[in-house]
């Protein structure tokens, strides 16, 4: 009975020693084995910083086509423009913004220029704008014909309004009251002019 338990005590010690020689001869040595894995370090951290900077692009820089001409003659329907997020640019008057906005039951992303700025008191007779008494210049707005608008509003501290540069076709803060700040995500740094039609014959 004590030779048998023997004879298994050492049987099992003889397997373990073989397995574990067995391992420690698949486990790569010398020199190969670190550089392989330096290079698996420096390629999860490359891979680490180009998805960094996708997400970096994605949320700093906004691209967007151009659907309708609430923005004509500034930029026309089809053209391409650049934005960046206002954490990178203070918002100015008469800068092109971009911001979601609900309509017809979708949220569509609008581009508007900043007429008006918080704190601002906006008085529109037709075709003028008055910022606190002061006549606006804008050689941007267009008139395809006679405005009748009229609209008085003090803005509050986070609140813009917007306004299309073609101010006959231009769903706005005339019509969609002032903006908030939060709502502005993006502001306008490159535009690129829509591809020509080719003419029909």
């Amino acid at each position: 009975m004590d030779k048998e338990t023997i004879d298994l005590e050492q049987l099992a010690s003889k397997e373990k020693h073989e397995w574990i020689h067995k391992v420690d001869e698949e486990e790569p040595k010398g020199p190969a084995a670190a550089v392989l894995l330096h290079l698996l370090l420096l390629l999860s951290v490359l891979m680490g910083a180009f998805l960094a900077r996708g997400l970096v692009l994605n949320h700093l820089l906004i691209s967007a086509e151009v659907h309708g001409v609430s923005m004509e003659d500034t930029i026309k329907d089809g053209a391409l423009t650049v934005s960046i997020t206002p954490f990178l640019k203070s918002i100015e008057r008469g800068d092109l913004v971009s911001f979601r906005e609900e309509l017809l039951g979708e949220e569509s992303l609008l581009l508007k220029r900043v007429v008006g700025m918080p704190g601002e008191e906006i008085i529109i007779r037709r075709e003028e704008v008055y910022i606190n008494e002061g006549l606006l210049k804008e050689p941007y707005a267009t008139y395809r014909w006679p405005s009748v608008d009229y609209v008085k509003i003090l803005l509050q501290d986070d609140e813009y309004f917007l306004m299309g540069d073609n101010r006959s076709n231009s769903t706005d803060s005339r019509r969609l009251g002032p903006v908030k700040k939060e709502k502005i995500i993006g502001i306008q740094i490159l535009m690129k002019e829509p591809k020509k039609k080719p003419l029909r014959q």
